[in-house]
């Protein structure tokens, strides 16, 4: 066979529309690759956010997971570092779209104290030493899905209020 005649046999436009076939698949599965780690699909170093703020010599930062499932327990970490707070206690305060939305199961160390109230749930932690970086972890249960909105207000004995965003997307 000569190599027209192998030419002639060739389905040229078939042959173009399976290589464009192959491209959009393989830039599906690049997608999918991409989202898997950016964390959309689960556990990966993009899953979670951290936001922080410094005041003075205080540094205060939380961090929780972006993308959440329903009804799925989830962890967030609350890290204080303020050694020139004054007072004995820490207030650890979701704001009340947020305690409304999710359910706190447990925190560690275990709370002192808090509730529910008007603006919110409220834990409170006894301190006795404030030269030691404090970390908290709550454990909780997104009871909304899609967009969950949130803020936290952490107060390190008689200092002043600090609030810093818990966004999270949910998934059904």
């Amino acid at each position: 066979m000569t190599d027209t005649e192998l030419k002639d046999e060739l389905d040229e436009p078939f042959l173009r529309k399976q290589w464009v076939i192959q491209r959009v698949g393989w830039g599906v599965m690049l997608f999918i690759i991409l989202l898997a780690l950016v964390g959309v699909l689960g556990t990966s170093p993009g899953a979670s956010t951290i936001a922080s703020r410094d005041v003075g010599d205080a540094h205060y930062e939380v961090e929780h997971s972006r993308f959440s499932r329903y009804q799925l327990l989830d962890r967030m970490h609350v890290r204080v570092d303020a050694p020139g707070a004054t007072g004995e206690e820490l207030k650890i305060a979701f704001s009340n779209e947020w305690a409304e939305n999710n359910n706190v199961r447990s925190s560690t160390p275990e709370a002192d104290g808090g509730g529910m109230g008007s603006h919110g749930a409220t834990y409170t932690f006894q301190v006795e030493d404030w030269s030691q970086p404090l970390v908290v972890a709550f454990e909780y249960e997104p009871r909304k899905a899609f967009r969950n909105p949130g803020t936290m207000t952490i107060t390190a004995g008689a200092s002043a209020p600090v609030s810093l965003p818990i966004d999270a997307w949910v998934y059904p």
